[in-house]
């Protein structure tokens, strides 16, 4: 399973978007391995008009992964080790990550911020 963030989904609902991860993201929808979780579908709530099928799809058949109170520890911690690497990443995008790492998960992404939060959520 894969959660996957929003710089993903919009690379794939978008058709001005041409990402080499589509259809990677494409067949890991048909295999029943795309996850995706609250704060997710909150930032896909941006949508265009033209979009708006494609979100809605996602949203009804796409599994959701939970932010509990241990994810949110999780970030907690990623977000201190994150302040004291230098390094400035979202919160948005710490809580994301968080929630895969809880669940044994990757993030699938077009955003240089999930390769830092692997790279310091290591240390």
């Amino acid at each position: 399973m894969k959660l996957i963030d929003t710089s993903a989904w919009i690379s794939f609902i978008n058709p001005k978007y041409q990402s080499p991860k589509n259809a990677e993201l494409r067949k890991l929808i048909q295999q029943g391995k795309a996850a995706l979780c609250d704060l997710v579908q909150l930032e896909l709530q941006g949508y265009k008009q033209s979009e708006a099928k494609a979100v809605e799809l996602i949203v009804e058949t796409v599994p959701k992964l939970e932010h509990s109170p241990q994810v949110w520890s999780l970030a907690y911690k990623i977000a201190r080790k994150c302040r004291i690497a230098g390094k400035p990443v979202p919160n948005t995008d710490i809580l994301i990550y968080a929630t895969a790492q809880h669940h044994g998960c990757e993030v699938f992404h077009n955003d240089k911020h999930f390769d830092w939060l692997a790279e310091i959520a290591a240390k």
